[in-house]
């Protein structure tokens, strides 16, 4: 994505890949990056990491773990980096899990070691420079 406003230049990139196998694992892999040129040598380069694996259990249920962290390039709230780790399970609906991502609930928890810089409302995440933990649910249906 490229944007301009007045004298600022911003792209937004990212990259990803997924793997799945026959047996129930799976993985998903992605780089984000964001570059800021607003001119006078205000240059940003943030960018992020995340990294996901995930087992079946059995058709229905599917546990699975996540590390993202964001690296800002100057500091927000006194810090630059911000992980995230997070432990969940997933229960997919209907006959033997038929439903898959149609109909689904997940549960998880999130660990900010490191607080984060902005309220993330919808997400369950305030703006806090102390670690937070937050356990979320979730019901998807897609009709």
């Amino acid at each position: 994505d490229f944007t301009q406003s007045g004298d600022t230049d911003i792209i937004r990139a990212v990259a990803d890949v997924q793997w799945e196998s026959t047996w129930g694992v799976g993985a998903f892999g992605a780089v984000y990056g964001r570059f800021a040129e607003a001119g006078d040598d205000n240059d940003i380069t943030d960018y992020g990491l995340l990294l996901q694996a995930g087992y079946l259990l059995s058709p229905s249920w599917e546990v699975f773990g996540r590390y993202g962290v964001i690296f800002f390039d100057n500091k927000v709230s006194g810090e630059d980096t911000f992980p995230e780790i997070v432990a969940g399970v997933s229960y997919y609906l209907g006959p033997k899990g038929s439903y898959k991502n149609s109909a689904k609930i997940t549960v998880d928890a999130v660990y900010l070691p490191n607080g984060f810089p902005t309220n993330q409302t919808g997400l369950g995440i305030v703006a806090d420079d102390d670690d937070q933990v937050v356990v979320r649910a979730q019901f998807i249906l897609s009709l």
